[in-house]
């Protein structure tokens, strides 16, 4: 058999038809909960927290996740506290999509919505912030369960103290984050 380039075009369409066939399925729902465990960089210690998400898998390959987590951070011994509400939006690619376990990548970004707290003088407000990770869901019928890490970066600025002076945290740092996703 003679290999022409119509062969290869051919055998090129037929594989990406192959793929959009095998991709497609009815789009799925999850909702779930999760908790984490983080350590930001100039938080006083490692704190845990918990939160809910929305799943979407519009294809196999493809998942798409909204989060809303809440996180209470101490910082500088103690003195400041700072409670952190990140509403996140991430994509989640799918390495092996099919099957009962599925590794996938991800990353988005989100809004942190936070209140400040130096003594008796507290300021609220938002900043941005992003996220990428690793991570493996292992489906159990209509009941999936994942584990992954990411790594969030966000600084926060507030103006607190007697004088209003400026202060800038930086709650970056690793997650570790399990939850439970059930699908409909």
């Amino acid at each position: 058999m003679r290999w022409t380039s119509w062969t290869g075009v051919g055998l090129g369409l037929l594989a990406l038809g192959a793929q959009v066939v095998w991709a497609a399925e009815t789009p799925t729902i999850g909702l779930g909960a999760q908790g984490a465990w983080t350590r930001p960089k100039d938080a006083d210690h490692a704190l845990g927290y918990v939160g809910a998400h929305l799943r979407l898998r519009p294809l196999a390959w493809l998942g798409l996740e909204g989060a809303l987590d809440y996180r209470k951070e101490s910082y500088a011994d103690g003195s400041i506290t700072v409670r952190d509400v990140p509403v996140t939006a991430s994509v989640l690619v799918f390495v092996i999509p099919r099957g009962p376990f599925n590794p996938y990548l991800m990353g988005g970004t989100g809004v942190h919505f936070t209140r400040t707290e130096a003594g008796t003088v507290s300021t609220s407000d938002a900043f941005m912030g992003y996220h990428v990770g690793a991570g493996l869901q292992v489906v159990l019928g209509d009941v999936a369960l994942f584990g992954e890490y990411r790594y969030m970066g966000v600084k926060i600025h507030a103006a607190v103290g007697p004088h209003a002076s400026r202060l800038s945290l930086d709650a970056s740092g690793s997650n570790l984050r399990v939850g439970l996703t059930f699908w409909f």
